[in-house]
């Protein structure tokens, strides 16, 4: 959890995922272990859109995160 902290003074700390955006601002993602955490900055908030368990299937990532905008 206080690496999902740093997120709200460091926002860029994670890399960009793929071409995906989130109303209209760039998905990044933060792995931190066996989680690997998807979140956008919004203005002055990051939202996280979703923690994922890295032993799961990564091909289903892309249209997971596509159906939350």
């Amino acid at each position: 959890m206080d690496h999902i902290g740093l997120l709200a003074s460091f926002p860029k700390m994670g890399m960009k995922y793929e071409d995906m955006t989130f109303m209209g601002n760039e998905v990044r993602k933060l792995p931190i272990h066996h989680i690997t955490v998807f979140y956008s900055q919004q203005e002055n908030k990051v939202t996280v859109l979703a923690l994922w368990n890295n032993y799961q299937d990564s091909d289903n990532i892309p249209s997971i995160l596509a159906g939350l905008e």
